[in-house]
């Protein structure tokens, strides 16, 4: 569908998704293509929430086919190593 081709063409452009969509990114946690960042909290703080976990964020994109998860409280990344 059209995410997988989201998905497919940032990953060719070494790019990473970002999204606020859980059906999306629990797809992808489950089939993993490429660089996914799931913002977890309220549109308004996604700035804030962001780059108080940009350090981390940018260690996980350093996995190939990564899914990562980014709230208020924590950050975690699933990918097909795991």
């Amino acid at each position: 569908g059209q995410d997988d081709n989201l998905s497919v063409y940032a990953d060719t452009r070494h790019a990473a998704l970002v999204t606020f969509d859980r059906e999306f990114s629990r797809r992808r946690r489950k089939y993993p293509i490429g660089r996914h960042i799931w913002m977890r909290c309220a549109e308004p703080r996604a700035a804030e929430v962001f780059q108080a976990h940009l350090p981390d964020v940018l260690e996980y994109l350093h996995r190939e086919h990564v899914t990562i998860e980014v709230s208020v409280d924590e950050i975690r990344a699933t990918s097909r190593a795991d």
